[in-house]
Protein backbone atom coordinates (compact mmCIF):
# COMPACT_ATOMS: atom_id res chain seq x y z
CA UNK A 1 0.00 0.00 0.00
CA UNK A 2 2.84 2.72 1.09
CA UNK A 3 4.45 1.76 -2.32
CA UNK A 4 1.25 2.47 -4.50
CA UNK A 5 1.07 6.11 -2.91
CA UNK A 6 4.70 6.59 -3.12
CA UNK A 7 4.61 5.79 -6.66
CA UNK A 8 1.43 8.30 -7.14
CA UNK A 9 3.09 11.17 -4.74
CA UNK A 10 5.81 10.58 -6.68
CA UNK A 11 4.33 10.79 -10.32
CA UNK A 12 2.10 13.59 -8.83
CA UNK A 13 5.42 15.54 -8.32
CA UNK A 14 6.50 15.08 -11.81
CA UNK A 15 3.12 15.42 -13.54
CA UNK A 16 2.61 19.24 -11.96
CA UNK A 17 4.19 21.76 -13.80
CA UNK A 18 3.22 25.26 -12.15
CA UNK A 19 4.86 25.17 -8.96
CA UNK A 20 7.29 22.54 -9.40
CA UNK A 21 9.36 22.91 -5.77
CA UNK A 22 6.11 23.00 -3.86
CA UNK A 23 5.26 19.96 -5.79
CA UNK A 24 8.46 18.34 -4.62
CA UNK A 25 7.86 19.26 -1.05
CA UNK A 26 3.78 17.90 -1.32
CA UNK A 27 5.24 15.05 -2.20
CA UNK A 28 7.77 14.77 0.53
CA UNK A 29 5.20 15.52 3.10
CA UNK A 30 2.89 12.72 2.33
CA UNK A 31 5.45 10.33 2.09
CA UNK A 32 6.42 11.07 5.24
CA UNK A 33 3.09 11.36 6.63
CA UNK A 34 2.43 7.76 5.50
CA UNK A 35 5.86 6.56 7.45
CA UNK A 36 5.26 8.48 10.44
CA UNK A 37 1.79 7.37 10.82
CA UNK A 38 -0.02 11.05 10.71
CA UNK A 39 -1.76 9.82 7.40
CA UNK A 40 -4.42 7.23 7.89
CA UNK A 41 -5.26 4.57 5.00
CA UNK A 42 -8.15 6.58 4.18
CA UNK A 43 -6.71 9.74 3.95
CA UNK A 44 -4.10 8.55 1.53
CA UNK A 45 -6.63 7.08 -0.26
CA UNK A 46 -8.42 10.44 -0.73
CA UNK A 47 -5.24 11.82 -1.64
CA UNK A 48 -4.33 9.62 -4.22
CA UNK A 49 -8.23 10.40 -5.84
CA UNK A 50 -7.51 14.49 -5.40
CA UNK A 51 -4.10 13.23 -7.18
CA UNK A 52 -5.73 11.57 -10.24
CA UNK A 53 -8.12 13.98 -10.83
CA UNK A 54 -5.83 16.78 -10.76
CA UNK A 55 -3.46 14.87 -13.47
CA UNK A 56 -6.77 13.86 -15.36
CA UNK A 57 -7.56 17.57 -15.57
CA UNK A 58 -4.59 18.49 -16.86
CA UNK A 59 -4.13 15.84 -19.42
CA UNK A 60 -7.25 17.05 -20.40
CA UNK A 61 -6.51 21.07 -20.18
CA UNK A 62 -3.18 20.33 -22.65
CA UNK A 63 -5.75 18.14 -25.62
CA UNK A 64 -6.04 20.87 -27.27
CA UNK A 65 -2.32 22.78 -27.09
CA UNK A 66 -3.96 26.33 -25.67
CA UNK A 67 -4.26 26.64 -21.80
CA UNK A 68 -6.68 29.43 -21.34
CA UNK A 69 -6.98 31.76 -17.70
CA UNK A 70 -9.61 29.74 -16.89
CA UNK A 71 -8.83 26.35 -17.02
CA UNK A 72 -5.52 27.66 -15.58
CA UNK A 73 -7.51 28.92 -12.52
CA UNK A 74 -9.67 25.22 -12.20
CA UNK A 75 -6.02 23.49 -11.92
CA UNK A 76 -4.82 26.46 -9.01
CA UNK A 77 -7.72 25.45 -7.88
CA UNK A 78 -7.79 21.67 -7.66
CA UNK A 79 -3.67 21.93 -6.16
CA UNK A 80 -4.48 24.65 -3.69
CA UNK A 81 -7.53 21.85 -2.26
CA UNK A 82 -4.87 19.05 -2.81
CA UNK A 83 -2.34 20.93 -0.24
CA UNK A 84 -5.17 22.11 2.08
CA UNK A 85 -6.79 18.90 2.25
CA UNK A 86 -2.89 17.17 3.12
CA UNK A 87 -2.01 20.05 5.53
CA UNK A 88 -5.28 19.22 7.37
CA UNK A 89 -4.54 15.58 7.36
CA UNK A 90 -1.16 16.21 8.89
CA UNK A 91 -2.47 18.32 11.43
CA UNK A 92 -5.83 16.34 12.27
CA UNK A 93 -5.28 13.98 14.93
CA UNK A 94 -7.38 10.63 13.68
CA UNK A 95 -6.89 7.73 15.23
CA UNK A 96 -4.62 5.35 13.61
Amino acid sequence: MTSLLFALATSFALTTGTAQASTYVTADAVQSGIRSGKITQSEARTLSKMSTNIKSTKKSIRRDGKITRIETRKLNKLQRSYKKTLRSFLKNRARR
